[in-house]
C-alpha cells in the first residue's frame, strides 16, 4: 500500500501582529497558603476567567499577570521552595507598586528584579538588522532568545542538521550555497518546484549573517536535505552515512502506530541508538489525526523523540495538535518563511519570503537548538538533549487549558543550550587535577537532578578550571593542603565534559 505523505503546511496571512513583552519578577513568601491561592486564581484567570476573590481578580487583570511557578521546581532544599517566578505584561515599576501595596499583610518577604542579560552578537541579516522588522518578522528568535544563545555559540558547520521534506529550491539567497543540491540517497535533484523544505531548511540553518534577509537560529551549522520519498530510510542513511546528528521531520503519513511496520519502527530506534536526534512536528490541529499522534516519528515508537507543538506571539499554545506525546512548544505562528524564487511559470519572484504558520516551521527552530546544544557539548546523546530541552523551558501562558498536553513548555535557546555546556560538580570529593569547560557550577544543588552534597577539593590536590564563568554555591570546600585556581576567558573552549 502506498502512504500518503501529509505536509503540516504553512498557510500565509496578513495580520499585522503586535510586539509582545513580558517581564518577570522572583517572588520570596513563606506563606504557601497565600502563594497557593495567587497562583490558584492567576491559573483561573488564563483558564475559564473565573475568580472567587476579588482582590486577587483585581490586582491579577489590572497587572495582566500571565502565570505564576515555583522558580525552582522540583527541588529538595526547603527554602528554595519558597520562591516563585511571576510573569506579567505591566510596566514592572508600576507592577512591584501595586504588588506592594496589593500585599497589605505582609506575606511576601521580598521580590527580586530578573535581571535580562545584555546580547553582544547581532547578525547582519536584513530582517534581523532593522528593529521593526526584528520585531516584526523575527520574533520567534527574541522569544527563543537566540542572540543570547549566539553568544554561547554560533554552531559548528561539522555539525549536520538533516531536512527531509519534499523539496528546496538550492538558488533561494537564504540557501544558495549551503545546502546539497541532489539527495544523497539517490541522486535526485532538491530543486522540483515544492518549496515547503525551502522554508523548513531555512528556518533549522539558513545562511545566516550574509546573504540572504532570514536569520537562522541554527547559525553555522549545516544543512542535508533529503526529499521524502523512502523517509525512513534515508533519515537512517542520514545518520549512519551522512553523519548527521539532528533530523528535521516536518510531516506525516499515518494516524496508526499499526500502519507502521517492525523494521521501521526498529530502523527509528537505530538511529537514535547512533546518536542523532529526531526533531518531528506534532500536527496541526483537528486536521492531521483528529488532533491526535502522528507517525512514523513518534514517541509512541520511541519515546526519545522531540514531538513539536507550537506558540503564538504572546506565548499561548497556538493553533496546533496537543496531546500527551507532546514534548515542547516553540513559536510556529505568524513567520516569515522562504519561498521559492521562481513560479509555475518560471518566472523571477524578486521578494521570495512569505508569512506562514504550522508546527512545520516549529519543528526545525528546535532542530537548529539542538545543533547549537551540540556545538556546544558534542557528548550529549538524544535522550540528554531532550532532558535538557524540557529542563529549560519556559511556562506557556495558557498551559492550564491543556493539562498534560503541550509538553513542558516553550523551548528557550538560551537556557538550553548554556546547560549543555555546563558541567557540573555536586556531592564528590573532586580529584580532577585540569578541568576544561565553558561554564562550571559547583555546589550543592545546582540542577534539581543532582543530588543534595558536599562538594571538596581532594586532599594535598591541586585543581584547576578553564572556563567562561564558574558559579560556586554553598556546600564547597578547599580543604587546607590543597589549592584551587580558576581562570575565566570569554573565548574558553566549549566541548565534552
Amino acid at each position: 500500500m502506498k502512504n500518503t505523505i501529509i505536509l503540516l503546511i504553512f498557510i500565509s496571512i496578513t495580520l499585522k501582529a503586535q510586539n509582545f513583552n513580558q517581564f518577570g519578577v522572583t517572588i520570596h513568601s513563606k506563606n504557601k497558603r497565600f502563594m497557593q491561592k495567587f497562583i490558584e486564581k492567576t491559573n483561573a484567570k488564563i483558564g475559564a476567567k473565573t475568580l472567587e476573590d476579588t482582590l486577587f481578580n483585581d490586582f491579577i487583570i489590572q497587572n495582566n499577570v500571565k502565570s505564576i511557578r515555583p522558580t525552582y521546581e522540583g527541588t529538595k532544599i526547603e527554602y528554595l521552595k519558597d520562591f516563585y517566578s511571576v510573569y506579567f505584561n505591566e510596566n514592572q515599576n508600576k507592577f512591584l507598586k501595586n504588588l506592594k501595596q496589593f500585599d497589605k499583610s505582609r506575606f511576601i518577604d521580598s521580590v527580586y528584579q530578573n535581571i535580562t542579560p545584555t546580547a553582544t552578537f547581532d547578525p547582519n541579516d536584513f530582517f534581523w538588522g532593522n528593529n521593526i522588522e526584528r520585531n516584526d518578522k523575527l520574533w520567534h528568535l527574541i522569544n527563543m532568545d537566540a542572540s543570547l544563545a549566539w553568544d554561547i555559540t554560533l554552531g559548528n558547520p561539522t555539525l549536520k542538521i538533516a531536512v527531509i521534506d519534499n523539496g528546496f529550491d538550492t538558488n533561494h539567497p537564504d540557501l544558495n550555497g549551503k545546502i546539497n543540491l541532489t539527495d544523497p540517497f539517490n541522486g535526485s535533484v532538491l530543486r522540483n518546484g515544492n518549496d515547503h523544505g525551502t522554508g523548513t531548511s531555512v528556518h533549522a540553518s539558513g545562511i545566516t549573517n550574509g546573504g540572504g534577509k532570514i536569520s537562522s537560529i541554527g547559525f553555522n551549522s549545516s544543512i542535508v536535505g533529503y526529499l521524502w520519498d523512502n523517509a525512513i530510510s534515508k533519515a537512517h542513511r542520514a545518520s549512519f552515512i551522512d553523519n548527521c546528528k539532528v533530523i528535521s521531520i516536518s510531516f506525516f503519513y499515518s494516524c496508526n502506530i499499526n500502519d507502521i511496520p517492525s523494521h521501521d519502527r526498529s530502523a527509528i530506534q537505530e538511529i537514535l541508538d547512533n546518536g542523532t536526534s529526531i526533531i518531528a512536528s506534532g500536527g496541526n490541529g483537528i486536521q492531521h489525526c483528529g488532533g491526535n499522534e502522528i507517525f512514523p516519528f513518534a514517541n509512541s515508537i520511541d519515546s526519545r523523540i522531540i514531538k513539536v507543538a507550537s506558540i503564538d506571539i504572546d506565548n499561548n499554545h497556538a493553533s496546533s495538535s496537543h496531546y500527551p506525546q507532546i514534548d515542547i512548544c516553540a513559536p510556529g505562528t505568524r513567520m516569515i518563511t522562504a519561498t521559492n524564487t521562481t513560479d509555475a511559470n518560471n518566472n523571477i519572484v524578486t521578494d521570495p519570503y512569505v508569512f506562514s504558520w504550522g508546527t512545520s516551521i516549529a519543528t526545525p527552530n528546535v532542530a537548529g537548538i539542538v545543533g547549537l546544544m551540540l556545538s556546544a557539548n558534542p557528548c550529549l546523546n538524544p535522550l540528554q538533549i531532550k532532558q535538557i530541552i524540557q529542563r529549560t523551558a519556559l511556562p506557556i501562558a495558557n498551559a492550564n487549558q491543556f493539562p498534560g498536553l503541550v509538553g513542558a513548555g516553550r523551548i528557550n535557546a538560551y537556557r538550553a543550550v548554556k546547560e549543555s555546556a555546563t558541567r557540573y560538580f555536586q556531592n564528590q570529593i573532586v580529584a580532577t587535577s585540569i578541568t576544561n569547560r565553558s561554564f562550571v557550577d559547583i555546589g550543592s544543588n545546582v540542577t534539581n537532578t543532582l543530588p543534595n552534597g558536599l562538594v571538596a577539593v581532594a586532599s594535598n590536590s591541586n585543581w584547576t578550571i578553564n572556563a567562561r564563568e564558574v558559579t560556586i554555591k554553598k556546600d564547597f570546600e578547599v580543604p587546607f593542603g590543597s589549592e584551587l585556581t580558576i581562570n575565566t576567558s570569554p573565548t574558553a573552549p566549549l566541548g565534552c565534559p
